[in-house]
C-alpha cells in the first residue's frame, strides 16, 4: 500500500499553505510578494515531488472535467508568455500559473477523503487569526492599523483589503459547511466562531465587490442544495443553522451600532463617496484599455504580462491626476486581461474552465446521490460556493493575481475535482481533533 504513506506525507504542504495565511504577520504585512511566492514555492517543491511518483508507480487518476481546462490555462499562459516576450511581465504570472496547477493537481490526486478533509478543516481554522487581526486593526487595539486609509479598513495579514476579502468569502462557506458536518459541540462552537469572525472581518475591508460575490454564492447555494442530498443534512442541522443566520444578522447590527462617532461618520462619507467615485473612474478607464487591446490584436492578443507593458498607449488621459501614472498591473476584470494578453484561445479556455467548474459541481453532486453522502454533498455545495464568490470578485477586482490568495482558490478547484470520484465517503467530522483536523 505505498499510496496510503504518500497520501498522508502529501497532507502535509497544504497544512504549511493553511497557516501561511496567520503567519505573514510575522512576516509583516508590508513584506514583499516575493517572501511569500518562496515560501509557496518550497511548499510545492514536496508536491511535486509526490505527483512525480505517484505518476511513475501509482494508479491512473481518475478523469475530471477540471483537469483539462486547468492544465490548458497553464500551458497557453505559457505559450502566450513565450510569442509575448515581455520576460519582466510575464515572470510573475506564469510563476504562479506553476504553483496553481501544482497544488491543484496535489489536492485532485489525494487517494484518501478523510486527508482531503482535514486540509479543508485546516484552511477554515486558518482564517480565525487572520480574522481576528482584522477586526482588532479595524478598532486599533492591540495592532497598529496597517492601512494608509482612515476609514480604518482592515488589511490584516494579506497586505489589501480586496485580497482580505477574497480570502475570506472563499473559505466562509466552507466553514459553514463544516459547522453542519460535525458532530462535536467544541467543533461546531469553534466553526460558528470562525464563520462569524471572518464575516465581520469582511465587513471591516470595505470592498463592494466581495458582496455582489457572496450575495451571487448564497444563491447558487441554495439552488444546489436544494436539487441535492445536501438538504438531508441541512435539514438535520436547521436549528443550528438559523442560530448561525442571528448571528450574522446581530454582527450586522453590532457593526452598524459600534461605528465611530457623528462627525467621524459625516467625513468618513465624504471621504469614501470621493474614494467610491476615484475607483469606479479607475476602474472604467483601465478595462476600457483592456478592451482597447483585445479589439487591435484578438486573434492572440498581446502575450501574457501584455497589458502591463501596453496600457498606457491605450488611455488617453489619467483617470486620477497623479496616481498610476506609471500604469496598472492588471484592468480590476480578470476576463478582459485574459482578453487582452492571451487573445481568443485565452478566452476559450476561461470559458472552458467555467464550463469545467459546472460540470464538476454536478458530476459530484451526482456521485454524493448514488454513494447515499449528504455530507460529500454539502461539501460540494460549501466549495461550490466559496467558488462563485471568488469567481464574481475577480470579475472587478484582482485577487487571484497575488498568489497567496490565488493558490486558495485553485486548491480549492482541486478539491472539488476530487468530490466527483467513486466510493470514499466522507467519515465523520467527530473522529478529528478539533483544531487542525489531523485524525488520530
Amino acid at each position: 500500500m505505498p499510496n496510503a504513506g504518500v497520501s498522508r506525507v502529501a497532507e502535509w504542504p497544504f497544512y504549511g499553505l493553511a497557516i501561511l495565511a496567520p503567519i505573514s504577520f510575522c512576516l509583516g504585512t508590508a513584506s514583499p510578494t516575493t517572501v511569500k511566492l518562496l515560501i509557496i514555492c518550497a511548499l510545492a517543491v514536496p508536491i511535486l515531488v509526490l505527483l512525480c511518483r505517484r505518476i511513475c508507480v501509482g494508479p491512473p487518476t481518475p478523469k475530471s472535467a477540471l483537469l483539462f481546462p486547468a492544465v490548458a490555462v497553464f500551458v497557453w499562459k505559457a505559450v502566450s508568455a513565450a510569442y509575448g516576450g515581455h520576460l519582466y511581465s510575464s515572470a510573475e504570472p506564469l510563476a504562479n500559473a506553476t504553483l496553481y496547477l501544482i497544488f491543484f493537481l496535489g489536492a485532485y490526486s489525494l487517494r484518501r477523503q478523510e486527508r482531503l478533509l482535514h486540509v479543508l478543516a485546516a484552511l477554515a481554522y486558518g482564517t480565525i487569526p487572520v480574522a481576528v487581526v482584522g477586526v482588532l486593526e479595524h478598532y486599533g487595539v492591540g495592532v497598529p492599523r496597517l492601512s494608509d486609509a482612515t476609514l480604518g479598513r482592515a488589511y490584516s495579514t494579506m497586505g489589501n483589503p480586496t485580497f482580505l476579502a477574497a480570502y475570506l468569502a472563499l473559505l466562509l462557506p466552507l466553514q459553514v459547511g463544516l459547522f453542519c458536518i460535525a458532530e462535536r459541540k467544541t467543533q461546531r462552537w469553534t466553526l460558528a466562531a470562525s464563520a462569524s469572525l471572518s464575516y465581520l472581518c469582511i465587513i471591516f475591508t470595505y470592498t463592494r465587490g466581495i458582496w455582489i460575490g457572496l450575495i451571487v454564492a448564497a444563491l447558487a447555494m441554495a439552488l444546489l442544495a436544494a436539487r441535492s442530498n445536501a438538504k438531508e443534512l441541512i435539514t438535520a442541522r436547521r436549528n443550528s443553522l438559523a442560530a448561525l443566520a442571528i448571528v450574522f444578522l446581530v454582527i450586522t447590527a453590532l457593526a452598524w451600532g459600534l461605528r465611530p462617532s457623528t462627525a467621524d461618520v459625516h467625513n468618513q462619507a465624504n471621504s469614501t463617496k470621493f474614494a467610491v467615485r476615484e475607483s469606479d473612474t479607475i476602474r472604467k478607464t483601465l478595462m476600457g484599455a483592456g478592451v482597447a487591446m483585445f479589439k487591435q490584436r484578438p486573434v492572440l492578443g498581446w502575450g501574457l504580462g501584455g497589458y502591463k507593458a501596453y496600457q498606457l498607449n491605450f488611455i488617453a488621459s489619467k483617470p486620477v491626476p497623479g496616481k498610476y501614472d506609471m500604469g496598472e498591473d492588471h484592468p480590476h476584470n480578470d476576463l478582459i486581461e485574459t482578453a487582452a494578453d492571451q487573445g481568443l484561445p485565452g478566452l476559450v479556455i476561461y470559458v472552458w474552465l467555467l464550463a469545467g467548474i459546472g460540470l464538476s459541481i454536478a458530476a459530484a453532486l451526482r456521485r454524493a446521490r448514488q454513494d447515499a453522502d449528504p455530507a460529500r454533498a454539502l461539501v460540494v455545495v460549501a466549495l461550490a460556493g466559496g467558488v462563485i464568490a471568488f469567481f464574481a470578485d475577480v470579475m472587478v477586482n484582482v485577487s487571484i493575481h497575488e498568489v497567496y490568495v490565488g493558490v486558495f482558490f485553485w486548491l480549492a478547484l482541486g478539491v472539488l475535482a476530487y468530490q466527483q470520484r467513486r466510493g470514499s465517503r466522507i467519515a465523520s467530522i467527530d473522529r478529528w481533533r478539533w483544531l487542525w483536523g489531523c485524525g488520530p
